[in-house]
């Protein structure tokens, strides 16, 4: 399915950001972010933000959250993961039921419930930091929190798919991507970067993100994908807004 290609720069990648499994590697990384909580300050009154995942199945939360829906965000579908491996399965659902009680709705976009936040239209999104940063450098009044229990990782991958044509192009473009440049123009958006030593500081971006970021089990969540998805939907998804 991948066309095997080690990048010039290989060695200049973090542990987890490459292909370690196999004799020549068949991807990389470009960058990875974390899920996150967006809370709006301002929408508060006497209400505390959460401080853990757990903390957003209290009932105060109750109809003041919205999340992305896993069938459809990637981002959700990691938030999802993760909280599965790291609570355990059954108490992992358990959560889930829990945390249902307090969403209005489950959306079809990962980065649409902090947009949300910002706006004033739900107290908590859940989503990944960059939309939470993006809305309160443009002056929202928003928290951005990263629960100390672990963050599920998404990795932002490149890969040659196998028998492509210009496979030639498409090393020089993955070669250039793995650069100090091309890392560099990333870090701006995406301050957790595949290349070591490489990053740069976004205002009001949360320091700790690489420090509580968790690589989740990606052969686990193949194997298991569609039988997680089926369950979600099954338990949670009348909660699902419409596809436009």
């Amino acid at each position: 399915m991948l066309e095997p290609y080690r990048p010039a720069d290989f060695d200049e990648l973090k542990p987890g950001m490459r292909d370690e499994v196999n004799p020549v590697p068949t991807w990389v990384a470009q960058d990875a972010w974390t899920n996150a909580i967006c809370f709006n300050t301002a929408e508060a009154g006497d209400l505390p933000p959460p401080q853990s995942w757990k903390d957003l199945a209290d009932p105060k939360y109750r109809g003041k959250i919205v999340m992305p829906d896993p069938g459809s965000s990637g981002t959700a579908l990691t938030m999802v993961a993760n909280w599965l491996q790291v609570m355990g399965e059954e108490e992992g659902w358990r959560f889930m039921a829990a945390l249902d009680h307090n969403v209005t709705q489950y959306v079809h976009s990962g980065s649409a419930p902090c947009r949300m936040a910002a706006r004033g239209e739900t107290l908590i999104g859940l989503s990944y930091p960059y939309p939470g940063v993006k809305e309160i450098n443009q002056g929202a009044p928003l928290q951005v929190i990263l629960p100390p229990e672990g963050n599920g990782a998404e990795v932002e991958g490149n890969a040659i798919v196998k028998g492509s044509k210009n496979v030639a192009d498409a090393q020089k473009l993955i070669d250039f991507m793995m650069s100090e440049e091309a890392q560099q123009i990333t870090a701006k958006y995406l301050p957790v970067v595949a290349r070591k030593g490489v990053h740069a500081d976004i205002p009001n971006y949360p320091a700790e993100e690489e420090a509580r970021m968790r690589l989740i089990d990606y052969t686990w969540l193949a194997d298991h994908k569609q039988a997680l998805l089926d369950e979600w939907k099954n338990r949670f998804g009348s909660k699902s807004a419409p596809k436009n």
